[in-house]
């Protein structure tokens, strides 16, 4: 592959090994891309601070954070889009009327992710420098919501409440993703193009959940992982080997370094 400009590519799942690690192999795959003149941007539901934390020491040029409500080159925002606080309220309201309470909520901001677990996060979970809230009187606008929902009717009850909010689901888990529209990851994409004046076709993309499908169909090149849900194989170009087994540094070495 040729004229590759930018290297967009999930986390969880994706880059980082299931035990949150990311591998040196995978590392200096990434540097010696970047040594080519390829740019990379990391596009994950984490946090920004959740993301610098999982892949450090390496450095990304891009951070499309928090599923996509956020963008960052380096210390610079290049875009970001928050719900209200009064959008936030009624959204845990509404999912703890749903759940009865049982279920649990986080919330994502400029000062923290908050959550109300029931058992504290373990050291290696992805947000375990959170903060503990009951959301009571919770006064801040957020990135994202997520919430453990069972059913799907939940989450429209609350997108047709609120038009301009969507939401989106992970594989094999609970938990639900609230944002503003167009806060995503192929428009997070999209916008770093614009940012880089670069054609979509310049871009590989690699990702295994639900919501890198838009992602992986908007690139020149979209690859899934071997473990992602069908719906992202179906829509890829190539699947790579597992992310245990360093797929995205393999398939950068092969298709991208060895031209």
């Amino acid at each position: 592959m040729q004229n590759i400009k930018l290297i967009a590519c999930d986390l969880d799942g994706t880059l980082l090994h299931s035990d949150k690690s990311i591998s040196d192999y995978t590392i200096k795959v990434l540097e010696e891309c970047r040594a080519r003149g390829i740019m990379i941007a990391f596009a994950t539901a984490r946090s920004e601070r959740g993301a610098i934390r999982a892949v450090a020491p390496f450095t990304p040029d891009f951070i499309i954070s928090s599923g996509g409500a956020k963008i960052t080159r380096g210390e610079k925002v290049i875009f970001s889009s928050k719900m209200s606080p009064e959008i936030v309220r009624d959204i845990i309201a509404m999912c703890r009327r749903f759940t009865g309470g049982r279920g649990e909520i986080t919330v994502e901001t400029d000062s923290g992710h908050f959550w109300d677990y029931k058992i504290k996060p373990q050291d290696d979970t992805v947000e375990s420098n959170c903060y503990y809230t009951d959301f009571e009187n919770f006064a801040e606008s957020a990135y994202k919501v997520t919430a453990e929902l069972e059913s799907e009717r939940y989450c429209m009850e609350i997108i047709d409440k609120y038009p301009q909010i969507a939401y989106s689901e992970f594989k094999e888990e609970l938990w639900k993703r609230f944002a503003l529209r167009g806060a995503d990851k192929q428009n997070g994409v999209m916008r770093i193009c614009e940012c880089l004046n670069i054609s979509l076709q310049s871009i590989i993309s690699f990702g295994d959940d639900f919501n890198d499908i838009e992602m992986l169909k908007l690139c020149g090149t979209g690859v899934a992982m071997a473990g992602a849900t069908e719906q992202a194989k179906e829509v890829a170009d190539y699947i790579a080997e597992s992310n245990d087994e360093d797929g995205v540094a393999k398939f950068l070495e092969d298709k991208v370094l060895n031209i």
